[in-house]
């Protein structure tokens, strides 16, 4: 997880510089809410190995994503069962 851009402040106090990104905490410019992320190990397929992915991810996406590296369902069968949404989760592995 990431603690995301500098603060900026609305009542003219000096505040972070989050340049080149527009934007800081508590608000949904890149500055607020874009961060650095990476993964490495003997899981990761070969097929993602040594890229650069500019996507949108959010923190829950990495629960299907290593799930999906431990070959396990990501699946909450008991929230089906009771008719619950499924999980909000995407697998960032393909």
């Amino acid at each position: 997880s990431t603690d995301n851009g500098g603060p900026i402040y609305g009542n003219g106090s000096a505040g972070a510089n989050n340049y080149p990104l527009k934007g800081g905490k508590m608000n949904n410019w890149e500055g607020g809410i874009r961060g650095n992320a990476f993964v490495s190990g003997g899981f990761l397929p070969p097929s993602r190995r040594g890229i650069k992915w500019s996507g949108l991810a959010a923190l829950w996406d990495w629960y299907a994503t290593f799930a999906a590296f431990a070959g396990v369902d990501a699946t909450d069968h008991r929230a089906a069962h009771a008719a619950l949404p499924p999980i909000d989760s995407y697998d960032m592995s393909r």
